[in-house]
């Protein structure tokens, strides 16, 4: 059985324009939570809920990105070492290079979970009990 707790991994994506995206193989359960809280603006007291659509998007851009190849106009390397100024750096995206980030990301999820499954199911066959009579 493997470990309980998430390896602080990352994962180097190319996307267009020879850049390239550095993500978090994983999310805890702590920063999957600020994710999803993220997308949160306000809870009424009948229990409604009003989503902050600022953040529809960006929260999970925010959770996974943790550096890139981007420059800004003069060539100095756009840095994401703080939580400030990864959301300032995403906010100046054009819509269409956000969308890019955002779909790598997204395919990375997606792979990870498939990931997940597989080995889930391979430890099932493989620890499944054998019956006798």
């Amino acid at each position: 059985m493997g470990s309980w707790f998430v390896k602080p991994e990352t994962v180097r994506i190319d996307i267009d324009e020879g850049q390239w995206i550095r993500v978090k193989k994983r999310l805890t359960v702590g920063e999957e939570r600020k994710s999803h809280a993220a997308l949160v603006k306000e809870v009424r007291q009948d229990g409604r809920i009003t989503p902050n659509m600022e953040m529809l998007g960006k929260a999970e851009v925010m959770a996974y990105l943790i550096d890139w190849s981007l420059c800004d106009d003069e060539g100095a390397p756009i840095k994401l070492d703080t939580e400030g100024k990864l959301a300032d750096a995403i906010d100046s995206l054009s819509p269409e290079h956000f969308k890019i980030i955002s779909s790598a990301i997204s395919t990375h999820i997606d792979k990870m979970e498939a990931e997940r499954v597989e080995r889930k199911n391979v430890q099932t066959t493989v620890s499944a009990p054998v019956a006798t009579s």
